[in-house]
């Protein structure tokens, strides 16, 4: 019965760079930000009129973003999208 009441939210990100990440890496680290965009939405909903365009800028403590690990960075870009989308 609560899968009635879902409604479908549909992001669409435009361009993503991330720098040093290896192509190889590449079709998991966009698996892992669409899982984790999804989970964040579903745990914690979106704002009542979320931003139709948003930017969200990713900056990791410590380490260049080369040197994280590609889920590490693929949580950390997720994070930053879902909270981008609240105006």
């Amino acid at each position: 019965m609560a899968d009635a009441l879902r409604s479908s939210v549909d992001i669409r990100i435009d361009a993503l760079v991330v720098e040093g990440l290896a192509p190889a890496d590449a079709a998991r680290f966009r698996d892992v930000v669409e899982r984790e965009l999804a989970r964040l939405v579903d745990a914690h909903g979106l704002p009542q009129a979320p931003s139709t365009r948003a930017e969200a800028s990713v900056t990791l403590d410590g380490a260049a973003p080369h040197l994280q690990p590609p889920r590490q960075l693929a949580l950390a870009v997720a994070g930053a999208i879902y909270e981008a989308l609240h105006p």
